[in-house]
């Protein structure tokens, strides 16, 4: 006898009797009896015996043959009549009985995950856990060995139908108890309720009808198929404002998706907590997926968990919390990506987010959308960009923006009822009038209006960015009227009076900018008859029958309107896009996202372009309209908002408006001062210097850097093996200076680095195993395998430059930076400035003295940063470590000025490595006596130092003290030197404030001549190229010509 347990749904007055006539009607070879009805207020429990044989077959199979309708499991979908029951909680099903199915199903606590085989013939995971976001498998499973088949395998004999199951997880308002299992709901436990589905099989014979959650999505084109599993992530996944019986899919603001923006009209403390626990759950998995260590997710987890708790205690302190930067610059690149209105949004990751949240007054808002303004308008090169002013708190006025977007033309309302100039914003420059604004004495059809904003509990204020403005004045490839008709627009579609939604954090003033698609100037903007209604006009001069429809004169003076538009922009070479292009573009993130997030939310309204809709493919594209959180939220215009304010609190509106006239004066004098002072006030763009170095060069170089470049960033220097690999996606500018080590390595303190960034571009292929990387990075950098590269671009908001350095006498010549430089720009970076590379044997400081000021005029027109190129220059110069008869001295010091130093101490600082004393026991050449090449065989004490423990392979550095013959000699050659064992220390000059002063070069150690020739200086290796120019600067010009001579004469 096997015994199961079902449960009914919807509950009914059922009995013993009642439900042994109707639960198995529909299956004569199988007869059971119903023990027991356990009845609650939500759901009935039947325990059913099933008797006599049951025909135990190899290859039985779990049918699923009726499913409750309106029940858990039919609004789950994931379920359907005819489905095969294949895994349980990753347990085949095909060798096991009744008995040891019905345990797995009573013991599942929370999240039950089941595999099936869909009736249509393709098999599908079925699980409670947010991280099945890809599409749904399309598989059979063999119930016998758990391998793969092909679909549409015959029912064999032994077919078990599995009638009732469910496990029915309640709503979040209410608890249930069934099979022994207690779900407990209350807002502690809601993430549990969220994240577990509900598996249910109906009861009642002939209930088939099926509503799936996961809607699959055809494209009627190409008749491809997707599956969308992204709207199923409940914690994200915000409520519909459709319902069963009216679709407002339509409606420009749905009814209750209104936002009346009222200041002080903050979220709840649970409701911050709850959205803030989903967004940092998205953030932290995020910066798993970047990694596949095991330690590293662990330590994100522990991260992530100290995180939560920083943020419900700062919550429950104030109502609010404040977010990490990294997390704003994420929560507003998934803003973007969410956002099911938007077309473009295939560039969301390439978003560059400004964080002004430090910003109080309306000045420092100007000069921050000023400087965002430059950014993204790039000299027609537009870029995305996002500035994020401070979030809501309830404490104090919203910090808002008037205009609907950074760049709006006036509209005056005429006498006659008509409207000059911009229909919709008539009501903007009325109440820019009221501010003070002044309109010119001649108005006209595109009269710039003014930027206002509003910083929190400061009057609005006005200002002009005309000064900003990069307009385009249209003209036709082919109808030289069009110019006559004097139509511009401005370039830069910057979005100003939209809330973005991040984490449970409101932040009122957030604009942001891509660039435009034709048809929103043409069609929009010109062609609709609320804006400027310019398709009569142009139909008339284009000569076209206005007085019937059917000659189709709007279409044609539409479409040439575009094209009007399209020329002018790209032959003012300023960034836009046709909207077949997008469409095209949006067909290809639509692909992108189902295979990385299985579904993207999008407004099929909004995204068909408003001209030559079915001739683009998006058309023919069906789409799922969902919200999810992160996002950007429509506001109630802000003139309104605060006068919604004022009337809820007339008093606080006196208030503010009595301090305004008893502080006047003082107010004055401080917005004289901010005026001064603002452009100090703008954070800096921030910098990040990298190297890895075997001898210390490249620290040296990387810390000159980082000195030069404080003019106008904010640096940070770091050693590769000590920068934190998961922020490389947030930095604004990262400047690289590494060297080669042996025959193409990266340094020691650069490998780690070089791995993580070669398997970021290469991720890990789970069916093959982790990859393996070579101890040559440079080789496996280079690889030209494909098969498994990661195209998200993950960098695409990182701006770098490489400098590399190494000697053109090994041949894989600065392979490592060259590496670093490829990678960089194929995880999307932009490359501000070329790889450098300095050749030790040839001019490397010259080299990096190009380098480095190329790279610091690339990045200050990249940023938008204002600097003095000559004062940078100077500084260069005066940084530069290259000797100059004007810039060093030489000192001498009586013996008692100068202590005794330690030559290994003195080697270490020198050399930058850690030097140890050894003896010298042997040395053996062992080349013949006639041979031209000389082998070494030295054999050292090493005093049983440990580090000097070595293997095979290893590079070792010895320094041995010069021949005293030769260092005899040398001194002899000297001319109007000091004596040879008098103390000597070496100067040079440094500016400081308005004079120069001399400072003690600290490489070489106090010593005398002969010291140095002894122990610190390499006098017989060949003359370096650097050092034979320096020696031929100080050669007389006399002796230049005597020299000449001799060689004319030879």
């Amino acid at each position: 006898m096997s015994q199961f347990v079902a449960v009914i749904d919807p509950p009914e007055a059922l009995t013993t009797q009642s439900v042994s006539g109707t639960l198995w009607s529909r299956s004569s070879s199988i007869s059971c009896r119903v023990h027991a009805v356990n009845r609650t207020p939500t759901v009935n429990t039947v325990v059913i015996s099933c008797l006599g044989d049951v025909g135990v077959a190899v290859d039985r199979r779990y049918q699923i043959t009726g499913v409750v309708e309106g029940g858990a499991a039919d609004k789950s979908g994931r379920l359907r009549v005819g489905d095969i029951l294949l895994r349980v909680n990753g347990t085949c099903t095909a060798a096991l009985e009744y008995e040891r199915i019905v345990s797995l199903l009573r013991s599942v606590d929370g999240i039950l995950e089941l595999k099936i085989m869909a009736s249509h013939g393709s098999s599908a995971d079925t699980a409670g856990d947010e991280s099945n976001e890809g599409a749904v498998p399309q598989a059979n499973l063999s119930p016998q060995t758990g391998e793969l088949q092909p679909s549409g395998t015959d029912h064999k004999k032994g077919l078990r139908k599995l009638r009732a199951v469910e496990f029915d997880l309640p709503s979040p308002t209410s608890g249930i108890q069934s099979n022994g299992m207690c779900v407990q709901t209350s807002r502690s436990h809601s993430k549990i309720t969220r994240r577990a589905q509900s598996i249910a099989v109906d009861g009642r014979p002939g209930s088939t009808m099926l509503r799936r959650s996961f809607v699959q999505l055809r494209n009627w084109q190409s008749d491809k198929r997707f599956t969308d599993t992204l709207h199923c992530r409940q914690q994200t996944v915000q409520e519909s404002y459709c319902h069963r019986s009216q679709c407002q899919g339509s409606i420009m603001y749905p009814v209750g998706a209104e936002l009346k923006s009222v200041p002080g009209d903050v979220r709840h403390k649970e409701e911050v907590v709850e959205q803030a626990e989903a967004f940092l759950n998205e953030y932290y998995e995020s910066l798993k997926k970047r990694t596949d260590s095991q330690s590293q997710k662990k330590k994100l987890e522990e991260q992530q968990a100290r995180r939560m708790k920083e943020v419900v205690a700062q919550v429950e302190m104030t109502g609010t919390y404040d977010m990490d930067e990294k997390e704003l610059v994420f929560g507003a690149k998934l803003a973007w990506r969410n956002s099911p209105r938007c077309i473009g949004r295939i560039q969301w990751n390439r978003l560059q987010v400004f964080d002004c949240r430090h910003i109080t007054t309306g000045k420092e808002m100007e000069a921050a959308i000023r400087h965002h303004i430059k950014f993204a308008t790039n000299e027609g090169n537009l870029r995305s960009a996002m500035t994020v002013f401070p979030q809501r708190t309830g404490k104090r006025d919203d910090y808002r923006i008037w205009s609907p977007q950074f760049f709006r033309y006036a509209g005056y309302k005429m006498e006659d009822g008509s409207v000059l100039g911009d229909s919709a914003d008539v009501e903007l420059t009325e109440r820019c009038v009221e501010l003070g604004w002044n309109p010119p004495k001649e108005k006209g059809q595109f009269d710039l209006l003014p930027l206002v904003v509003h910083a929190a509990n400061e009057p609005p204020r006005y200002f002009d960015v005309s000064d900003l403005l990069l307009e385009v004045n249209f003209k036709h490839p082919d109808f030289q009227w069009f110019e006559e008709l004097d139509l511009k627009w401005y370039s830069l579609p910057a979005v100003s009076n939209m809330m973005l939604d991040v984490g449970g954090i409101q932040f009122t003033a957030a604009p942001f900018n891509g660039w435009y698609m034709g048809p929103e100037i043409a069609a929009r903007n010109f062609g609709d008859s609320y804006r400027y209604n310019l398709l009569p006009v142009v139909a008339e001069r284009m000569g076209l029958d206005t007085s019937n429809n059917a000659s189709l004169w709007k279409d044609r003076a539409m479409i040439e309107l575009n094209v009007a538009v399209l020329h002018s922009f790209k032959e003012a070479q300023i960034t836009i896009s046709d909207h077949h292009s997008a469409a095209e573009s949006f067909m290809q993130h639509i692909e992108k996202e189902m295979t990385l997030r299985g579904g993207c939310p999008s407004d099929w309204v909004w995204i068909v372009p408003p001209i030559s809709g079915s001739a683009t493919p998006v058309f023919h594209q069906e789409m799922l309209n969902y919200k999810l959180k992160p996002s950007f939220e429509y506001q109630e215009p802000a003139w309104l908002a605060k006068r919604l304010s004022d009337k809820d609190d007339p008093q606080a509106a006196v208030s503010r408006r009595s301090s305004k006239l008893t502080l006047a004066s003082a107010a004055r004098v401080v917005m004289m001062s901010m005026s001064m002072f603002s452009p100090h006030l703008m954070k800096r763009a921030k910098a990040t210097v990298l190297y890895a170095t075997e001898t210390g060069k490249s620290e040296r170089y990387s810390r000159d850097v980082a000195n030069l470049f404080s003019h106008a960033f904010a640096v940070k220097v770091k050693c590769m093996e000590d920068f934190v690999f998961s922020d490389i996606e947030y930095e604004q500018l990262l400047l690289v200076i590494t060297s080669t080590f042996g025959n193409g390595d990266p340094p020691d303190n650069g490998e780690s680095f070089g791995r993580q960034l070669y398997q970021m571009r290469n991720p890990p292929d789970d069916s093959r195993g982790r990859r393996k990387v070579s101890s040559g990075i440079h080789l496996g950098f280079t690889s030209t395998d494909n098969d498994n590269k990661d195209d998200s671009q993950p960098l695409a908001n990182v701006r770098f430059s490489v400098f590399g350095l190494g000697s053109r006498a090994y041949p894989n010549f600065c392979a490592f930076a060259r590496s670093v430089d490829k990678l960089l720009g194929e995880l999307g970076g932009e490359r501000i400035y070329e790889n450098g590379q300095g050749d030790e044997l040839c001019g490397q400081e010259e080299s990096f003295r190009k380098w480095v000021i190329s790279c610091y005029e690339a990045a200050c027109k990249t940023f938008c940063v204002d600097a003095n190129l000559k004062d940078f220059s100077d500084a260069l110069a005066t940084s530069s470590k290259e000797w100059q008869p004007d810039r060093f001295r030489v000192t001498v010091r009586s013996k008692g000025e100068v202590e005794e130093m330690n030559v290994c101490k003195c080697l270490s600082d020198l050399h930058k490595k850690t030097v140890f004393p050894c003896r010298l026991i042997s040395r053996t050449n062992l080349q013949s006596e006639n041979s031209p090449r000389a082998t070494i065989l030295i054999q050292l004490d090493t005093q049983g130092e440990s580090q000097l423990a070595h293997e095979p392979g290893d590079h070792l550095g010895i320094f041995a003290q010069n021949q005293p013959s030769l260092v005899n000699q040398l001194i002899k050659k000297l001319d109007g030197a000091p004596h040879a064992d008098e103390p000597l220390v070496i100067e040079f000059k440094v500016p400081v404030k308005d004079h120069e002063e001399w400072k003690l070069f600290d490489r070489l150690p106090s010593c005398t001549l002969r010291q140095a020739f002894s122990q610190y200086l390499d006098i017989t290796t060949t003359p370096s190229p650097q050092f034979l120019a320096v020696l031929a600067s100080q050669v007389s010009t006399l002796l230049v010509h005597s020299i000449s001579s001799v060689v004319v004469l030879m």
